[in-house]
């Protein structure tokens, strides 16, 4: 496949990874995140491709202040450019169908804006909490975190979606040189089983298209059974889907996709499916060798045609009176009025939970998380969630805003008291981005941050 750049190639693979990271804009202040972490980790290098992106070399960042906040998010910075290779509009509807840890669902919900909404499904149900937790983390209001296989969440929410990314598991070529592991679970059968279970994928991914809107299709593998060869059947089969081109900044630091397959002396089959070149121009490939990032492959396919939206029965509820009573007194007692007026008028319930509804219809069953969590009722009081700390954090009347270095902020993230000068409900935030709660009495702040995220 590579020909006279393989040699270039391989010696890429001996080099260490590429470290990257984002800067999250949906808490704190930008500049002050960037002014710490200069003199956290050192120079910061702009991915050219993905606003807010940087490449660094320190180590043990997940330590950080700045990574309990919320204000980044660790990621591999060739695994930036699907969600960069589409300029995504604030107001879209976006599903995220792969989704866990959450590298491109967070990636995306920097986009949107209070007008739009993030859908992140994860089938193995294992890696869920991980995926809610770093959305918790990163502050992401507008979303609902789902469960089910794709065939199933396209059947509730068919022709709704302006953007689709399908982020597809696979044989894993790409990350050879990041994770030793990928060496040692890859196997000859490796892509064509894959191969198998992405086809399903996206071919259910495809209804959930809305009339003009795109689907987006990753893997992080080399085989061309896992990326070429699947778009071109895919469009094979679907003639309402063309290919279109990535974003300008994508495609120059990426390779072109592959017409075919190599000669079968080469050790490969013929393609069953083949792309023209210049619709193999259009998918894009990502090489150590070529970007300072590890494998990749995208390819965006828009959707010419679509049928009318089709929405689930929303599972929520209207707060009952017990649960309006108590909202309302924690709003009272520990938000800036005009925040706690807009808010009360999106609450919903489910569950026993009280939440910030996402304006998206919830089904009845495979929903871990809607929207942002606000609590729930006990004895008629309200008992806070930490997405809500981390979420609406701007929205509180007290915030105790501490230096990345203050002794006080590595009590709290030890799960210590601190002292403070008011009474009731606060925030406490790193460079103005919000890490989670307390509630104060007797110059004493009682500390809420969940003891499972506590150094």
């Amino acid at each position: 496949m590579l020909g006279a750049e393989y040699d270039a190639f391989e010696a890429s693979l001996e080099t260490a990874p590429v470290r990257g990271l984002r800067v999250n804009p949906l808490k704190g202040d930008a500049d002050a995140v960037r002014a710490a972490l200069a003199e956290e980790v050192g120079a910061l290098t702009p991915i050219p491709f993905a606003e807010g992106g940087y490449t660094f070399a320190a180590e043990h960042i997940g330590s950080s202040p700045l990574h309990h906040a919320g204000a980044i998010y660790v990621q591999e910075p060739a695994a930036m450019a699907p969600v960069a290779a589409v300029d995504i509009k604030p107001d879209w509807w976006v599903a995220d169908l792969c989704a866990s840890p959450g590298g491109k669902s967070t990636q995306i919900a920097a986009r949107l804006s209070e007008e739009g909404l993030l859908l992140s499904n994860e089938y193995t149900r294992s890696r869920v909490p991980t995926l809610c937790g770093n959305l918790e983390r990163m502050g992401v209001r507008r979303s609902i975190v789902t469960s089910m296989d794709v065939p199933t969440l396209s059947s509730l929410y068919e022709g709704c979606f302006d953007l689709v990314v399908v982020d597809a598991p696979c044989s894993g070529e790409g990350m050879f040189r990041k994770n030793p592991d990928a060496v040692d679970e890859w196997s000859e059968s490796s892509p064509a089983f894959c191969a198998d279970r992405q086809y399903g994928i996206l071919r259910a991914a495809a209804k959930m298209v809305k009339s003009g809107g795109r689907l987006v299709y990753s893997t992080c593998t080399f085989a061309p059974e896992e990326n070429e060869w699947q778009v071109a059947r895919f469009l094979a089969e679907n003639a309402d889907f063309s290919l279109t081109a990535p974003a300008e900044a994508v495609t120059a630091v990426s390779a072109p996709g592959i017409v075919g397959a190599l000669p079968e002396e080469d050790g490969f089959a013929p393609a069953p499916y083949t792309l023209t070149e210049a619709e193999a121009k259009l998918c894009r490939r990502f090489y150590p060798h070529v970007f300072d990032g590890e494998g990749q492959f995208l390819a965006v396919l828009r959707r010419q045609e679509g049928g009318e939206c089709v929405l689930p029965k929303d599972s929520s509820s209207p707060l009952s009176k017990e649960e309006r009573t108590a909202a309302e007194a924690f709003f009272k007692d520990a938000l800036i009025p005009e925040a706690a007026k807009a808010l009360l008028s999106k609450l919903r319930s489910r569950n026993g939970m009280v939440f910030v509804r996402p304006d998206l219809p919830i089904p009845a069953k495979g929903v871990y998380a809607a929207g942002v969590n606000l609590g729930s009722v006990t004895k008629g009081r309200l008992v806070p969630h930490h997405q809500f700390f981390s979420a609406y954090g701007d929205c509180f009347r007290n915030r105790i805003d501490l230096a990345p270095d203050d002794r006080a902020l590595a009590a709290y993230l030890h799960g210590e008291t601190i002292p403070v000068d008011f009474v009731g409900w606060g925030v406490v935030s790193v460079c103005g981005t919000s890490i989670s709660g307390v509630k104060a009495s007797g110059g004493v702040a009682k500390n809420h941050y969940p003891k499972g995220l506590r150094k």
